[in-house]
C-alpha cells in the first residue's frame, strides 16, 4: 500500500521536480515548441484524515479563453475529477486514493 511519503519518493526517483512542500509536489513537462504543461500533485484526505488521497492537477486555459460550456460538457464522464478554478485559470483535478496504489 502507497503512502505520500512512497509516492514523492517515487516521483523524486523518476522525475524532475520543480518545487515542493509537505503536501504538494510541482513537476513541468516541456511539450515541444516552446510550450510545456504543469501538474500539481496534492496530498488530500478524507474521513478526517482516516484516508489519504492524492489530487492530480493541471492548469490547461484561461477562463476568459475557452467556451465554459464545451469545457464542462469534455469534462462531464469524469469519475473521480473535475474542473477547478485559480485566479483565471482553468484546472483539471483527478483524485485517487493511496490505498489502492502500488508502493514502487
Amino acid at each position: 500500500m502507497a503512502n505520500w511519503a512512497s509516492l514523492v519518493d517515487y516521483v523524486n526517483r523518476n522525475y524532475k521536480i520543480a518545487d515542493q512542500n509537505d503536501t504538494m509536489v510541482k513537476l513541468i513537462f516541456n511539450t515541444g515548441d516552446l510550450r510545456s504543461q504543469v501538474i500539481f500533485v496534492w496530498k488530500s484526505s478524507l474521513m478526517n484524515g482516516a484516508e489519504e488521497w492524492v489530487t492530480f492537477e493541471s492548469p490547461f486555459a484561461e477562463i476568459a479563453q475557452v467556451d465554459l460550456g464545451t469545457v464542462l460538457k469534455e469534462a462531464s464522464n469524469l469519475v473521480c475529477g473535475g474542473l477547478g478554478l485559480v485566479g483565471s485559470m482553468l484546472t483539471l483535478r483527478h483524485s485517487v486514493p493511496l490505498q489502492n496504489a502500488r508502493s514502487q
